[in-house]
């Protein structure tokens, strides 16, 4: 199923126009014509299903036959990471959409190399919720996940809320970690937040500040995994745990 990206506030009506991009994919890349069956999600839950009606170089136009609205579960799962360069950045926040992540911080890290100036933040922001759009498209979520930030590694635990646990791969000699699948299941029913940090990981000031937030420090085997690997291994096991939790609800 070909699916495609509208905000809510334009997927109420019974006809629907593709945006500019998502248009030029449709007939430019995919060659649909009117008749193909297509999927549109607008990010807060909504799956519409429908039939293109029309595709020329003015407009694609979609008729939505049903309307699926999908709950978020009451347990969710975050992401905190470290700025990083642009690739490995677009890279982690495309495996993350995938995972399943609700909410993503973006921290400024001592030893981030990809540091934003105050003009730059909009339009890093911006580029950063396409490549989100583009994941949720490729796996079906329904729902974009929010994207925060940029801030301190401090003001985390205050962004978060006691709702949430947090844990993050620890590297340090000095800190006693937990296996990661141990951290998870500790977690019980509590909104998880994975923390990773930059190429060089968090300074030594940084993992304390953690650990004095509650945060718990986990183990992701003998190899030292790059940040997008980190990423990858921490929310495949949250994640995992966390749908196991749902399954057994249902």
């Amino acid at each position: 199923m070909h699916r495609f990206f509208l905000p809510p506030s334009e997927c109420r009506g019974e006809v629907v126009t593709l945006r500019a991009a998502d248009a030029r994919h449709a007939l430019n890349v995919l060659r649909l014509s009117p008749g193909a069956d297509v999927q549109i999600l607008n990010g807060e839950g909504e799956c519409l299903s429908g039939e293109l009606l029309e595709g020329s170089r003015k407009q694609v136009t979609v008729r939505i036959s049903t309307r699926r609205k999908q709950a978020q579960p009451a347990q969710r799962l975050g992401l905190a990471i470290a700025q990083l360069k642009p690739k490995a950045m677009d890279l982690s926040l495309q495996k993350a959409t995938e995972l399943g992540v609700d909410d993503i911080w973006l921290i400024e890290s001592d030893r981030s190399v990809s540091r934003w100036s105050g003009k730059e933040v909009p339009v890093k922001l911006e580029k950063l919720n396409l490549t989100l759009i583009e994941a949720m498209k490729q796996c079906g979520a329904v729902w974009k996940p929010r994207l925060h930030g940029p801030i301190k590694i401090e003001a985390l635990k205050s962004e978060l809320g006691e709702a949430w646990a947090i844990a993050f791969g620890n590297l340090h000699d000095s800190v006693e970690p937990l296996p990661v699948w141990k951290a998870a299941q500790s977690f019980q029913n509590a909104s998880t937040c994975w923390c990773v940090g930059p190429e060089g990981d968090f300074t030594n000031g940084e993992v304390q500040t953690l650990i004095n937030s509650g945060a718990v420090p986990v183990d992701l085997g003998q190899l030292v995994l790059r940040s997008e690997t980190a990423v990858v291994c921490g929310l495949s096991v949250f994640g995992q745990w966390r749908y196991f939790l749902n399954q057994m609800e249902a």
